[in-house]
Order: C-alpha cells, then structure tokens, then sequence
C-alpha cells in the first residue's frame, strides 16, 4: 500500500518525460535520480561482496540526492541539506536543527538530524571515492551503530 502513491505519481509524469521531444529539467532528474538510487539499493548479498560494493552504493545514493537536489545549474552537499531540512518530519528528533553536519562551518545555521546522517554518508563517500582509508567506523553510524545504507533509502524517500 506504501508503493501505490509513489506509482501514480511516476505514472503520471512518467509521459511528460518519455513522450515528449523537450521533457523538463525535473522530470528528466526525477528518472535519472530514480535510476541511480535503483542501481546504489542492489548491494551485494552474497559472500564475494566487499566493502568495495558498499562504498560504490554510498557513492551512487549520493549522487542520487544530488541529482534531486540539482537546481539546473548546480548541485552539491549543500543543496541536499536544504531539502532535507523542508522535509516534514514526525519525530521531535527528527524535526529539531541541533546539529552540526558534515561540512558544518562557525555561523552557519544548525541543521536537522536527518542532514547529519546524510552528511555521514556524504563524508563516507568522500573516502570511498577518493581513496581515502576505510575503517569499520567509516560505514557505521555513531550512536546508533547502524549500518549507513539503511539510511540512505529512507532519507531519499523523504525529499
């Protein structure tokens, strides 16, 4: 019953983006973003899976938000915390902007907990894609000890 509002909205949009010659800059990154978080879900679930396979899923979730995130002319970390932080969350936990996220700098405004989570996975990412040392740490959120790809999926579905 979860799946059937996301299936009308995309079957709804999914002609003005695949019938047309000049399909909009938003419809055409809703698929491509749609695509990208399609491939980053398929981690490997058999023995011959590394972390290699999960640092190249936190690699494609986040260019997934980023795609969403994309103004038409840029998109970055920064973007993403702004739709993150619009997103109408339940828990007061959730909904508070206490928290200083990856990329956090003096003055700048705190965020929601669902931008320092994301921030995780993006500073995960970041050492992943460029080759940085990869620890146990580096994949497992703090204070929850969950793995970061669990999050990843229900904060795409948020924005």
């Amino acid at each position: 019953m979860i799946d059937r509002p996301m299936l009308e909205a995309l079957l709804k949009r999914w002609p003005t983006r695949y019938q047309t010659n000049t399909p909009s800059w938003e419809n055409t990154a809703l698929y491509r973003s749609l695509n990208m978080a399609n491939a980053a879900s398929k981690i490997p679930a058999n023995a011959d899976g590394t972390n290699y396979d999960i640092g190249r899923s936190i690699g494609l979730w986040v260019s997934a938000f980023e795609i969403l995130a994309h103004t038409g002319t840029e998109s970055d970390l920064f973007k993403v915390y702004d739709i993150l932080d619009k997103v109408e969350w339940h828990l007061t936990e959730c909904k508070d902007k206490i928290y200083q996220p990856y990329g956090y700098k003096a003055g700048q405004p705190l965020r929601s907990l669902a931008c320092w989570v994301y921030g995780k996975i993006h500073d995960g990412r970041n050492d992943f894609m460029h080759g940085n040392p990869i620890t146990a740490d580096t994949l497992i959120l703090p204070r929850s000890n969950r793995h970061l790809l669990h999050y990843a999926p229900v904060l795409y579905l948020g924005m």
